[in-house]
């Protein structure tokens, strides 16, 4: 192992590829240890500013080298991407998380909640494949996303027509509540009857 690397070069482990570290590390020219505090001190850099990182395990992370450094040294076999440090996307049902905290705020708030599907009105077969127009339908779907997102039981309801377009009320409820929903859905087709598909003529 190398030792003695100056902060500068070190830093600049954070720019190699995954399949360049796992080849320096395995050839022992670095250390696991000096990989994961190299992106350490990246992500220090620039963290602040982007915030894509938003839960730091550095100690668990640092310990989980040092093992990974003493593995190396036994000469044991080794996986393809030994000691290569990697973040984790999670979405939903993490414990301890702000999604799960975000979700468990809504249910507070909100034990049930009426939305739209969609913001705008809705576009023509082929509008979406035009330049620039996804990102609009997405975002006119922003409440229907931000549901999914966090992991909450809705329900999306036809109630009428208006102008020739469908009319749909989204019944969002607390989580694990999909019982609420489907009983405020029942109670809108008891009262509204039960609609049929829109002729698409």
């Amino acid at each position: 192992m190398i030792t003695g690397r100056s902060p500068a070069e070190a830093t600049e482990l954070w720019r190699m590829s995954a399949t360049e570290l796992a080849g320096v590390i395995r050839s022992r020219q670095v250390s696991v240890r000096e990989v994961v505090e190299a992106h350490l001190r990246r992500i220090d850099a620039v963290n602040p500013e982007l915030n894509a990182i938003v839960i730091r395990v550095d100690e668990q992370a640092l310990a989980a080298a040092d093992a990974a450094d003493r593995m190396a040294g036994t000469g044991a076999g080794l996986g393809p991407l030994h000691g290569v440090p990697f973040t984790i996307k999670e979405c939903f049902d993490l414990a301890g998380t702000p999604t799960t905290y975000g979700a468990r705020l809504w249910s507070d708030a909100y034990p049930s909640q009426d939305a739209p599907i969609s913001t705008g009105i809705p576009f023509k077969v082929g509008t979406d494949l035009t330049a620039g127009k996804v990102a609009k339908t997405i975002w006119q779907m922003r409440m229907a996303i931000a549901v999914n997102a966090l992991g909450l039981p809705a329900v999306a309801v036809p109630v009428g027509v208006v102008g020739g377009l469908p009319q749909v009320v989204q019944i969002i409820g607390p989580r694990y509540r999909e019982d609420l929903c489907l009983d405020a859905a029942d109670a809108l087709e008891e009262a509204l009857g039960v609609l049929i598909p829109i002729d698409p003529r």
